[in-house]
């Protein structure tokens, strides 16, 4: 397997650091834009036509949110573009997913599209945990990946102690296997890259952030055609 874009390893984080981020995961999963990751009971998500066509500049805050366990919830995003190095080391990875026909990819559940991607477990690298998820979710093998950035996600309101969340974000060539449900995932669909931001499920007030993603991963599937190499 061929990987490019390998991120930073965050040695300065500290086994005692990741421990303790593990831990607090286990009882609070990392936060996504992408909806169908959080309890599905009452949530805000939004499907369908962008109304934000904005696209997130890097280090500027947007604030997103909805309903979550009967109660309104608000985060914060940020983009970091690569290679800048957040200070915590990410507990999520996922992947804008290019096959070599163009087509990207997104896998759902309850009804709800979203991204190839999960948790980083402990013990595990960053593009170790991205090739498992998208192996698991999405039914694919991972050829190359391209590290695109980061999202540090911050709870605003207080119901997740103000934690913050780092997301490694790529993009990957993969390559298709047949798709088998299981775990969360009951689907997968094959979208054309530019139409990815709306067929996307997100919270509201995050469609600059998922503008840039689709962005970057559109850049560098523009500089690496088929070949799944710069």
């Amino acid at each position: 397997m061929h990987l490019t874009g390998v991120l930073p390893t965050w040695n300065e984080w500290g086994l005692s650091n990741a421990i303790l981020q593990y831990g607090r995961h286990l009882l609070h999963p990392p936060v996504s834009l992408f909806a169908w990751h959080r309890p599905p009971d009452g949530i805000g998500v939004m499907s369908g036509p962008m109304t934000d066509l904005r696209i997130a500049a890097d280090g500027v805050e947007y604030r997103f949110g909805g309903r979550e366990h009967q109660r309104d919830r608000t985060w914060s995003g940020i983009w970091l573009p690569a290679p800048v190095c957040p200070l915590l080391a990410p507990s999520r990875a996922e992947a804008i997913c290019v096959t070599a026909e163009g087509a990207a990819l997104v896998v759902a559940n309850d009804g709800r599209w979203t991204l190839p991607g999960g948790s980083i477990e402990l013990g595990e690298g960053v593009e170790e945990a991205l090739v498992r998820e998208v192996r698991e979710e999405a039914c694919a093998r991972v050829e190359a990946t391209i590290h695109l950035g980061c999202l540090r996600i911050e709870d605003l309101d207080g119901a997740d102690d103000h934690r913050v969340d780092v997301e490694a974000v790529y993009w990957a060539r993969v390559s298709l296997d047949r798709f088998v449900e299981r775990f969360e995932t009951t689907a997968r669909r094959e979208v054309p890259l530019p139409e990815l931001g709306r067929i996307l499920s997100f919270w509201p007030g995050s469609e600059p952030l998922v503008a840039r993603m689709v962005a970057e991963a559109s850049r560098v599937e523009k500089s690496t055609g088929k070949t799944g190499r710069r």
